[in-house]
């Protein structure tokens, strides 16, 4: 899938993911959550200073209708979907310099990078 420059896109910027049950997941607030989300996670490495989650995730809300998310009840009142690092693809820009198009990789293209 690709989406266009025009595309709008739910913008997610988040600290750390979350260590649940043996995998990495996010909460993403589901009042904020739109057809297209970009996820990114901005986690330093003390060791070396770099990211350790360098490339955006991208999140398609449809889902929240068709598969059954963990909910976590935050203070506030916020429910946080909790959603695998491992179940959303990510985002790739276009090699292209003329148009900033986001090229969407599948899951089984993602490189382990943690």
């Amino acid at each position: 899938m690709k989406l266009n420059r025009l595309t709008p896109l739910q913008y997610f910027e988040l600290r750390t993911p979350i260590w649940n049950n043996g995998q990495w997941v996010v909460g993403l607030n589901i009042d904020l959550i739109k057809k297209h989300n970009k996820v990114e996670i901005t986690y330093i490495r003390k060791k070396d200073g770099r990211r350790s989650f360098p490339i955006p995730y991208y999140f398609d809300g449809d889902r929240l209708k068709t598969e059954k998310f963990p909910v976590q009840v935050v203070k506030g009142g916020i429910r946080l979907a909790l959603i695998p690092l491992n179940s959303m693809p990510y985002l790739e820009p276009e090699d292209s310099t003329e148009t900033q198009d986001l090229n969407i990789k599948p899951v089984a293209e993602q490189i382990k990078l943690i």
